[in-house]
């Protein structure tokens, strides 16, 4: 049994952990790429036992380079080398020969001199007493320099997501989204694996995502809630693993974070299958015209367009949220003269919206007929 201070630092460190791991996961997820955090997490297995074989090293500092430098190889070919059409049958042979081969090098592993001195099995379901030995101020200065990237980075990683085109035009490099990806998600491995393990670690990363999606529209508020799901469940699962023993510490992290996936899918306002079953047109607050044109404007730089292509409605949504209300408000702002469509769901700010802003009147009056 763990004395309450050993546990305090179980929770600490794995709630820091789990908020590195739920901050990549929205990455991935606003791309659809759910699937390679998985491809990644498998194909660390070999790595975390190469450097055992190659070099007779035991510390987990080397296993887990290994673990992380494969994990990232297999992202960055399917990142860069598959196209998208094409993925999911490479993610499949990936996870494939991954667990089967690394199963064969642990089993290979265990008749070298020095396997006594680690167990390689417990880094397939998780170790709760990993975060024991964890530097927590390693781990805090980890999730602040990842939460400081992702606010720093915001605009340029969420234009490259969703409208690749304006990034390319806007002089983003139109890898930069994948780049930055990539990097969290090596950190993730190598601060997650011990603790989550190879099978479980790619839930811990994706399914808070998921489940902050159900709840808003808004990227910035999925980034937030991820963060706190992932960690929550990292915390109570690693501290529920410490005191029962025999509970491996990925398995409760997964049945953790899962629950909020699950209860995200049923009851969440935006997305969730009860609330969409019994939601009433009148219950949706409208938003304000204004807060979009405004949005426009700022998009362009603060200059109208002039006829080029505008902003993808994917990218409005991502940044200003409510897609049930957006296309509306969109509309109306066209028969205003407000904004146009230059090209099929792709819209830009005119000359009389820019002048409206300009003017103060920050009240569009609403549209009649007859």
């Amino acid at each position: 049994m763990f004395e309450s201070a050993t546990l305090f630092q179980v929770a600490l460190s794995s709630a820091l952990m789990g908020c590195i791991c739920g901050m990549t996961g929205v990455f991935f997820m606003l791309r659809n790429s759910i699937s390679i955090a998985y491809a990644a997490s498998f194909a660390s297995l070999p790595g975390l036992i190469a450097p055992f074989l190659l070099l007779s090293t035991v510390k987990s500092w080397a296993l887990l380079s290994g673990a992380a430098l494969f994990g990232t190889l297999a992202a960055i070919q399917l990142l860069f080398f598959i196209r998208r059409k094409d993925r999911d049958p490479f993610v499949t042979i990936i996870i494939t020969l991954s667990l089967g081969f690394g199963m064969m090098l642990l089993s290979a592993a265990e008749n070298y001199p020095g396997a006594a001195q680690i167990d390689l099995h417990r880094f397939l379901l998780g170790d709760a007493a990993a975060n024991i030995t964890s530097d927590n101020r390693l781990l805090a200065w980890t999730a602040l320099a990842v939460f400081a990237l992702s606010i720093l980075f915001w605009k340029e990683v969420i234009t490259a997501a969703f409208d690749p085109e304006f990034a390319r035009a806007s002089y983003i490099p139109s890898k930069f989204f994948e780049l930055f990806a990539v990097i969290l998600l090596a950190a993730s491995i190598f601060i997650g694996l011990e603790a989550v393990g190879v099978i479980f670690l790619a839930s811990l990363i994706t399914a808070p995502a998921i489940a902050a999606r159900q709840w808003t529209n808004d990227t910035g508020a999925i980034f937030i809630l991820a963060a706190g799901f992932a960690s929550i469940s990292a915390c109570v699962g690693s501290v529920a693993a410490a005191l029962l023993p025999g509970l491996p510490a990925g398995a409760a992290i997964t049945l953790f974070v899962s629950f909020f996936a699950l209860l995200s899918f049923v009851i969440a306002p935006s997305h969730g299958i009860l609330w969409g079953r019994f939601r009433k047109k009148h219950l949706l607050k409208k938003p304000d015209n204004v807060k979009l044109l405004k949005l426009l404007l700022s998009l362009s730089g603060g200059e109208v367009l002039n006829g080029e292509r505008g902003h993808s409605i994917s990218l409005l949504n991502a940044l200003f949220g409510e897609d049930e209300e957006l296309t509306s408000i969109l509309l109306e702002l066209k028969v205003k003269g407000f904004a146009t469509d230059n090209a099929p769901n792709f819209w830009s700010i005119t000359r009389d919206g820019e002048q409206y802003l300009a003017s103060g009147r920050y009240k569009l009056p609403v549209n009649r007929r007859g």
